[in-house]
């Protein structure tokens, strides 16, 4: 530990002796740090993309503005830190006040913003210590949604050049890596629950096996009134509980089925429809809930959202069935929804 931190005093000392040698440079040569930090290559992105933090650190609170500066992506070193997954170097854009809320409108020339960047998984992957891919998702996770937080509310839903969303690029970059969490739980849980078996099995016979015997005529153990007895008979207790316990968790690991196919949801690619089914009922979009029992089963239910220029449309349903043929118009307001959005709405029994 003390060599760890020895060694980030000297690093920490290096960056700012760095950044008192460009300072001289630019006195002597009269030039502009913007054109100093740019031969031979930009300095300032190549620190961010290769995680030189203390440089960085240094740097940015000497010359605040260069936080602005954008590559040929059009990328601050904030947008490539997080592509890279350099958390600390990120963490410096709280340091910087309400420039950070300008910072996170950036988007790159692919209409990439910083949350969608936090989607992308790194290529190549980053060398983690992590022992397995469960944990690293979870860590990709808790990227992804540290920077959620820091973004607008009608920025997160923000389209891309290729029509995704921050969270639907998310689905597709982490794909690979989901199904291989996946494995590496139940593996561990198989293994862990093996374990455990074995413990309870040795443990449970242990507890009819009772050390020096019983009574012939009483039927009680001998030792029954000794010290080592009852840490033996506690010890055994919390043993096999701790066994079961831990069978029963790793269990349900093994049998768990993923949220999103069960939780009755079916998404058509973006929020603006879905269907969510609870008994004899369904559910559309805005909360609306349709009977339907007594022989009236919706078999399609299609529409479409024109809107004029305003926030003001019409929702137009044809509900077939075998009995009767319904047309419903109803006025929604204060809805934001795209012009000629279309909306397919599958109810089932």
């Amino acid at each position: 530990m003390k060599f760890i931190h020895n060694r980030e005093l000297m690093m920490s000392s290096q960056a700012l002796d760095l950044v008192k040698c460009i300072e001289r440079a630019i006195e002597a040569q009269k030039m502009d740090i913007e054109e100093l930090i740019k031969k031979p290559s930009n300095l300032l992105f190549d620190a961010a993309k290769s995680g030189k933090f203390e440089f960085l650190a240094e740097l940015v609170r000497s010359y605040p503005y260069l936080v602005h500066l954008l590559d040929e992506q059009h990328r601050s070193i904030f947008h490539i830190a997080i592509l890279h997954r350099h958390i600390n170097i990120f963490n410096l854009i709280y340091e910087i006040g309400f420039d950070k809320e300008l910072l996170a409108t950036y988007e790159d020339k692919e209409k990439n913003t910083m949350l969608h960047l936090a989607a992308k998984y790194p290529n190549p992957p980053p060398i983690s210590n992590l022992p397995g891919a469960a944990l690293e998702m979870q860590q990709e996770l808790l990227m992804f949604e540290e920077v959620e937080m820091m973004m607008q509310p009608s920025l997160r839903e923000t389209k891309n050049a290729d029509g995704q969303t921050p969270r639907e690029l998310f689905t597709i970059e982490h794909k690979e890596l989901l199904h291989n969490g996946e494995n590496w739980m139940k593996n561990t849980a198989s293994s862990c629950m093996v374990v455990a078996t074995l413990i309870a099995t040795v443990v449970f016979s242990a507890a009819f096996t009772v050390p020096g015997g019983n009574n012939d005529k009483t039927g009680i153990p001998i030792r029954m009134t000794e010290t080592s007895f009852h840490v033996f008979a506690i010890s055994d207790t919390i043993a096999l509980s701790s066994s079961s316990i831990s069978i029963l968790m790793f269990l349900s690991i093994l049998t768990s089925v993923s949220r999103n196919g069960s939780d009755g949801i079916a998404r058509n690619g973006s929020d603006n429809s879905f269907r969510k089914t609870d008994g004899d009922y369904t559910e559309d979009r805005l909360g609306r809930k349709n009977n339907t029992k007594n022989g009236r089963h919706a078999k399609n239910v299609t529409g479409s959202v024109n809107i004029d220029g305003s926030r003001a449309g019409g929702f137009r349903f044809n509900i077939l069935n075998e009995e009767m043929k319904v047309t419903l118009n109803e006025s929604i307001s204060q809805q934001k929804v795209n012009p000629t959005e279309e909306i397919a709405i599958g109810i089932t029994n």
